[in-house]
């Protein structure tokens, strides 16, 4: 079993934040929610990232809906919270085209996928 050190407060709002907004620090209207995001998360680096991604340019009411969700949450189940970020795609097409890529192309190289995908009728 793989044992990892979570990270601090600062670094953990400072990863959330890169993801969240492109910016080391989240912006006032977002502190509070960013906050109690990231307590939820406890500071678990990956989880931090998949949902400071999921919630970039989403709506308050977004935010809440997801922060209500990961408080719903036991601390130990680490997949449960990562699918949040699967929960807000935007449809059943981007869930199911999300599956087709992390089950048939893992470690498979970017243009790669992307040319498949074109070939198939999805564009960029």
């Amino acid at each position: 079993m793989y044992k990892f050190m979570p990270l601090n407060a600062q670094e953990s709002i400072r990863l959330f934040s890169w993801y969240a907004f492109g910016k080391e620090q989240p912006s006032e209207d977002h502190k509070n929610l960013s906050e109690n995001v990231i307590l939820h998360c406890k500071e678990i680096p990956l989880d931090l990232k998949v949902l400071g991604s999921s919630l970039c340019d989403r709506s308050i009411e977004v935010w809440e809906c997801a922060l209500r969700k990961l408080k719903a949450i036991p601390d130990n189940k680490i997949l449960e919270k990562l699918k949040i970020s699967y929960d807000l795609l935007p449809d059943d097409d981007v869930q199911n085209l999300y599956l087709d890529i992390v089950c048939f192309f893992v470690g498979k190289d970017k243009d790669y996928v992307v040319t498949i995908l074109d070939g198939c009728g999805f564009s960029q």
